[in-house]
């Protein structure tokens, strides 16, 4: 008994209550000032652009932000013509060119996109407004830039036609002098202009279509107003009170008494949650959720990242929610007002002792959405989510704490180095679970306990370093245990288990896989093992597919089927972060949360994808512990680290990562390290020696800006898409061609913006460029032309040596023709009528002689005639046939031989033939037929002219006895015909048959002109 009490006086536990009220919402503002670039701390407007840049005016320029660099910017007045400065008064507005308008006493000003630098639009220099101190209030949609000033009255500005209008304050029944409480100028819309100058006043409005100006609340003492949806929102010193439109009150909201004198409101607004933020000068900012009509106060204070200065001037509500405040003197500050990504346990490391007070090993979530939570060094704490508190109860022998669990009987089973006990949290008490191996002697991290599930009839199973424990119940309300034989050889340090079906278990080995076991009756029935190489840290069945089991491991996610003993593993290849997985657990969209070493990462499996989170967005820390993952009834997921745990909505992450698009933007691009070029948009073009391309990015999304990072490809250069934290790139030496930059930026979200696109071209040197091609190509045919030219020209001249050679002989034949007609023939035929009239008066002996100088003089006469035929100029197509015709009539009329000739048509006679193509066929002819007559002995002879294709084709054969073509290869006659067809590129074939007889067949291709 009294060793007993010994053991509950050594196990008595000790309560640590820490209140940590608003753990999930305690404000952390970002601070932006000189340091990170800001050219002034005293920021009175701020403003977010069409591209999504953050924008401060302050008392020297404006600043642009892109959320990770700031630059300012200034009117460079180099020739000090005007007399201008840099206090921003008023509100900036955008034109429809994106173009950033403000204005103060010195003039009206923009910045220029195009040109990246801040130009004067009109100076009050010179003009009649010299002495008025306005600032911007308002940009219509008429392009009319309105300017608000103290005293004087309202101002537009035309940005199309560049004139400027003035509307004097026409106020009746008000003093000159005016003494100035707090004024004040706001637009509600294009319709009204509100401003006050007293407080006695009330308030103003111009109406901007009559011109006209009504006054509201006189004797009320508002310094402020604001417009959201169908209410108005005015400011008192200490109070805010709200009408509809109609100016019916609605309700007052009370602010607590201003300590401060000279304190005031100095900006309002309402926020997409519909709570009211009130930013008081030299007060800090008030927060009023109409929902819980709790009203929050944020000041400057010691603690890290609080509001930097209560002196605010400004407030603004960017896309994402996030809240930008100026101050005077401490720079912007920005908070998140929507709820974290991922809530965090605990919110600063201050609240933890030592490294390990918050080191998390394991769940349980109560009815309450209590989180019981083991830790590493501390035992267990009870995080009350709602409340905020926090209970640490545990001593030495209670540090480690490895499983929290709660059976049926509502027990709640604490698993730590010593083994098992049961915590009444009612009396604060714990009752010690021995089992039958279990002696107090042993070492405590023998029993050290890594799951416990519950089974049928109220069993429950517990996973230690010997192996599986089961525990029954008893009658006394106690429980027994006794260590379960595994049929299995290698150690039996289990570090998970999960009930597949009533009997069915699965479980992990330290560093040996993953067994699928058979629990009946107490005993055990090995069923299959996989993946005996892997380290498993966490099992999980798929909810829809019970066949498919989900492992996390050492070397990644791994889906098994157990039907047919498939395995398919996921790691850094496809995507996943970090591929050391401590915990699975699946949403109710069926998508897998990991827990690893580098974040958590959830994996779609309709998708086969994974996204990834990290410390930057919200997490305790990159790194996640073995047991430490729950998921509550309500669906919430919880993972531990070793810097505390964070839990979550599942659907609420993933709401954001489709809601929530960055915009992204190219902010500079230096080229060959020297060249700047701002805000490259559209397409650039660049000579090919400038290729050496350093890009600047930024991701405009201001929500957790240390988490953005962006994906880029340049197609034509980059095989895949590239993902880099940083925000600038470079490429090297880049080709001639035709580059697109593509570029997504990715928050803090996981969400991807729209794909920005740019298009690059690297013009090639003028000798790599079509041009040039071009030009060579037509320096070639020029080239060439002027060659074919000379050559034809040569060629002509050639020809033209060689016609007018033709002509000389043509002429010389001719002559010689004519003469020979002339003097020979006309002799010859002297000499035979001479011969003929002798013959008529000599004796009957000279007859005969007179009659032989007859016939010879005739047979010369006769071939004179030929001769001057074949010396005469061209003849005609039908003279020639004729000509050919009487030569071969001629030839064979005195002979034994009959012959047939066959001659070409009518229509064949259009052609005109060459004098020596003539002569050269009329020889050819007829050296042949003299050859029949001298050897063939034939009796009969066909002679076959005919014109095919623009050749004509002679064909001639006999019935002789024949010849040895072999044997008179080398006469003269044969030779002679040869080289005649040969000189008019023609053919010829020559046999002779074997029953005798000879057969000529040649052709000529007529170089024929047609007869006209």
């Amino acid at each position: 008994m009294l060793a007993s009490l010994k053991f509950y006086l050594l196990l008595f536990f000790s309560l640590l209550t820490l209140h940590l009220r608003g753990q999930s919402i305690i404000p952390l503002f970002d601070n932006i000032n000189v340091d990170q670039g800001l050219s002034q701390s005293s920021v009175f407007s701020i403003y977010q652009d069409s591209k999504g840049y953050m924008w401060f005016g302050t008392a020297d320029g404006i600043n642009r932000y892109d959320g990770n660099e700031t630059k300012s910017y200034k009117l460079q007045d180099r020739l000090n013509k005007h007399n201008t400065n840099m206090f921003i008064r008023g509100k900036l507005v955008e034109d429809r060119f994106a173009n950033i308008w403000f204005a103060n006493e010195t003039g009206i000003f923009y910045y220029q996109r195009s040109s990246d630098s801040v130009k004067l639009a009109l100076s009050f220099e010179h003009s009649p407004y010299i002495n008025m101190w306005p600032g911007v209030i308002h940009l219509d949609k008429h392009n009319n830039l309105w300017l608000a000033e103290t005293y004087k009255g309202l101002l537009s500005y035309n940005l199309s036609t560049k004139k400027l209008k003035h509307y004097p304050y026409l106020l009746r029944d008000i003093e000159k002098t005016i003494k100035i409480n707090r004024l004040f100028f706001a637009a509600q819309n294009d319709d009204f202009f509100w401003f006050s100058r007293d407080k006695a006043e009330g308030i103003f409005r111009f109406d901007t279509k009559t011109q006209k100006l009504e006054e509201f609340f006189r004797g009320k003492s508002y310094v402020a107003i604001a417009f959201h949806q169908q209410n108005i929102y005015l400011a008192q010193a200490n109070a805010i009170d709200i009408y509809d439109t109609n100016f019916k009150f609605l309700q007052q909201i009370k602010l607590p008494q201003k300590q401060v004198v000279k304190s005031f409101i100095s900006s309002m607004l309402v926020d997409r949650q519909g709570r009211l933020w009130v930013a008081v000068f030299q007060g800090g900012i008030y927060c009023y959720d109409f929902r819980s009509k709790h009203l929050q106060h944020y000041k400057k204070e010691q603690a890290a990242q609080s509001l930097t200065s209560n002196l605010v001037t400004t407030l603004y509500l960017d896309r994402s929610n996030n809240l930008w405040t100026g101050t005077d003197g401490s720079g912007v500050c920005r908070l998140n007002t929507e709820p974290p990504l991922f809530n965090s346990f605990p919110i600063s490391n201050k609240l933890a002792i030592n490294n390990d007070n918050f080191f998390t090993k394991c769940f349980f979530v109560d009815e309450d959405e209590q989180v019981w939570f083991g830790t590493n060094n501390s035992g267990f704490g009870i995080y009350n989510k709602r409340t905020g508190t926090l209970k640490m109860i545990g001593e030495n022998s209670f540090d480690y704490v490895s499983s929290i669990f709660k059976d049926s009987r509502a027990n709640v089973w604490i698993g730590y180095t010593g083994g098992l006990a049961i915590y009444n949290e009612k009396k604060g008490s714990f009752k010690r679970i021995y089992y039958t191996t279990q002696t107090k002697q042993s070492s405590p991290n023998s029993y050290f306990v890594s799951k416990i599930i519950e089974l049928d009839e109220g069993k429950i199973l517990a996973a230690t370093k010997i192996g599986l424990i089961l525990f029954s119940p008893t009658t006394d309300d106690n429980f027994i245990g006794r260590n379960l034989n595994l049929p299995i050889e290698a150690g039996y340090a289990i570090r998970d288990i999960v009930l597949y079906n009533a009997k069915e278990i699965l479980l992990s080995l330290d560093n040996n896989g993953l067994y699928q076991i058979k629990l009946e009756n107490s005993k055990v029935t090995l069923l299959n093992t996989f993946l005996q190489s892997y380290k498993i840290n966490s099992i999980h069945p798929d909810l829809q597919n019970r066949n498919l089991i989900w492992v996390g491991s050492d070397k990644g996610l791994v889906g098994i089927n157990l039907n047919n003993r498939t395995e398919r593993l996921y790691n850094e290849n496809q995507g996943l972060k970090n591929s050391y997985i401590y915990g699975v657990l699946e949403d109710k969209a069926q998508n897998l949360w990991l827990s690893t070493n580098g974040g958590l990462s959830v994996f779609n499996k309709k998708k086969q994808s994974f996204t990834n989170y990290t410390k930057e967005n919200g997490l305790q820390s990159n790194e996640f512990n073995t047991g430490a993952y729950y998921q509550s009834a309500s669906g919430q997921l919880y993972f531990g680290g070793i810097e505390g745990f964070n839990w979550f909505t599942p659907a609420k992450v993933l709401e954001k990562q489709r809601l929530k698009a960055p915009s992204v933007a190219i902010t500079s691009l230096i080229i060959n390290d020297s060249e700047y070029m701002a805000l490259p948009d559209g397409t650039i073009k660049l000579p090919y020696w400038k290729n050496q391309l350093n890009f600047q990015f930024a991701v405009l999304d201001y929500t957790l800006p240390m988490a953005n990072y962006i994906k880029y490809q340049l197609l034509g250069a980059d095989n895949k898409v590239i993902t880099s934290k940083q925000k600038n790139i470079r490429f090297h030496n880049l080709n001639p061609g035709h580059y697109t930059l593509r570029l997504w930026g990715i928050n803090g979200y996981q969400s991807s913006s729209k794909a920005l696109e740019l298009n690059i071209i690297i013009n090639p040197p003028f000798w790599r460029t079509w041009l040039f091609y071009s030009l060579l190509v037509l320096g070639f045919a020029i080239l060439v032309v002027v060659l074919t030219r000379r050559i034809s020209f040569l060629k002509l001249k050639k020809r033209i040596i060689e016609l007018e050679h033709e002509q000389l002989i043509e002429k010389e034949r001719q002559r010689i023709a004519r003469e020979m007609h002339d003097d020979i023939a006309a002799g010859l035929t002297q000499i035979n009528a001479i011969s003929r009239s002798a013959a008529g008066k000599t004796t009957a002996a000279e007859k005969p002689d007179l009659q032989k100088i007859t016939d010879t003089s005739r047979q010369l006469i006769a071939s004179m005639g030929e001769i001057i035929w074949n010396l005469n100029q061209t003849h005609s197509f039908s003279e020639f046939i004729d000509e050919l015709k009487e030569r071969i009539e001629k030839t064979l009329a005195h002979q034994p031989i009959q012959y047939h000739l066959t001659l070409p048509t009518s229509n064949d006679l259009k052609f005109n033939i060459k004098p020596d193509y003539q002569r050269n066929l009329v020889l050819i002819t007829q050296e042949i037929l003299h050859n029949a007559i001298k050897h063939s002995k034939a009796s009969n002879i066909n002679i076959h002219i005919s014109i095919k294709d623009k050749k004509i084709y002679f064909a001639i054969d006999d019935d002789g006895i024949g010849c040895n073509f072999n044997q008179t290869y080398q006469g003269n006659g044969l030779k002679n015909i040869q080289y005649r067809i040969a000189q008019m590129n023609g053919k010829i074939k020559y046999n002779s048959g074997k029953n005798g007889g000879c057969n000529f067949v040649y052709s000529v291709e007529l170089q024929v002109e047609q007869h006209h």
